[in-house]
């Protein structure tokens, strides 16, 4: 900013301007008036203006500011007639003034239905998707929405869970506790509820864990936090501890079958199993090791001697495998399936 009027201090800041520099090697967006050489915007999280060469700053929006701007903005036009873009995590922002009136200002989402989920969970008996979004807060979306998705608040945590047996019971780590969500898209949040421990949300998401109900008492969840792996009686309020692994608790699931059998992914460990109801559990390396590979074959799943025609291996890959492989969204996963014939199939999950 030096030349522009804006005096730095030695700390790399300046008294007239309250920017820091947030996401910098990301966020960093500034541009100048074609027309007014004093009049210029600068953003990081939060979109500053001046009029007067950097003599000082107002704020537009971001984390605050009078306009509605989404925090962390990736770029700024001003055009020669004074229209101006600014580009942000949450899209497009459009004023005819530069941004002087609100009057000339809008958010300019209309039509952007993608979102990239950090988190990610999904109902049983309502059909309710619910997710940390990127950079761009939580969300619930449910088949009585009629196609809108709820801006739920909150940041970049990879987040969200569905308690199965409560009609639109929903949970993030980064809001506070549990909500019942609305039963229309239009209508206002219908309570809190507390919900007092979330799993494992590694690196973004990229290794996250999961939450569970028992087949038969839908008031019981399983999770893994830490080390940990954790019962709840009473959805979610209160959770007592069961057993503590020598690594961080992944993926986790329990047999419908026999709801004493529990499985779980411990990071660096390998897959261990539980048949007292996780009370007491045992590494099955046999499962995740094989004698005559080496260390690359480690966290993968062997299934030798199953036949399976081309024509059908994705259904019965589905039928095999089950959920805990086919909807696990944390570490990859590599299935091997060697059939009877020598072929050997690999898909990475």
């Amino acid at each position: 900013m030096i030349g522009l009027g804006t005096k730095v201090a030695s700390g790399g800041g300046t008294t007239e301007l309250e920017m820091d520099n947030g996401q910098g090697y990301y966020d960093f967006a500034v541009d100048m008036s074609q027309t007014n050489e004093n009049e210029y915007i600068v953003a990081t999280t939060t979109c500053f203006k001046t009029i007067n060469d950097g003599i000082s700053f107002t704020p537009i929006g971001g984390y605050y500011g009078p306009f509605d701007i989404h925090p962390d903005i990736q770029d700024i036009k001003i055009l020669p007639n004074g229209d101006t873009w600014i580009a942000t995590d949450g899209g497009m922002n459009y004023s005819s003034d530069g941004f002087e009136s609100k009057a000339n200002h809008s958010v300019r989402t209309n039509g952007i239905i993608g979102s990239d989920f950090w988190g990610f969970d999904q109902g049983w008996n309502e059909d309710i998707v619910v997710g940390g979004r990127y950079h761009n807060g939580n969300t619930a979306i449910a088949d009585f929405y009629n196609g809108k998705a709820l801006s739920m608040g909150g940041a970049e945590s990879p987040t969200g869970w569905v308690l199965h047996a409560k009609s639109r019971h929903v949970a993030f780590d980064d809001l506070g506790g549990g909500w019942i969500l609305p039963s229309t898209a239009e209508g206002p949040i219908e309570g809190n509820f507390i919900f007092s421990k979330y799993p494992n949300m590694d690196e973004y998401g990229g290794r996250r864990s999961n939450l569970i109900t028992h087949p038969v008492y839908n008031g019981t969840l399983y999770l893994g936090n830490g080390n940990d792996f954790w019962i709840s009686n009473d959805y979610g309020q209160s959770y007592d501890l069961l057993y503590s692994f020598p690594g961080r608790v992944m993926y986790i699931n329990v047999s419908y079958s026999n709801p004493n059998v529990l499985y779980a992914d411990i990071d660096g460990y390998g897959l261990y199993r539980s048949e007292d109801g996780g009370r007491t559990w045992v590494l099955k390396p046999a499962l995740t090791n094989s004698n005559h590979l080496g260390n690359y074959s480690k966290g993968k799943l062997f299934l030798p001697s199953l036949h399976i025609p081309k024509t059908y291996f994705t259904p019965v890959c589905k039928m095999v495998l089950g959920p805990m492989i086919l909807e696990r969204y944390l570490n990859p996963l590599m299935v091997e399936i060697l059939g009877r014939t020598g072929l050997k199939i690999s898909i990475l999950i």
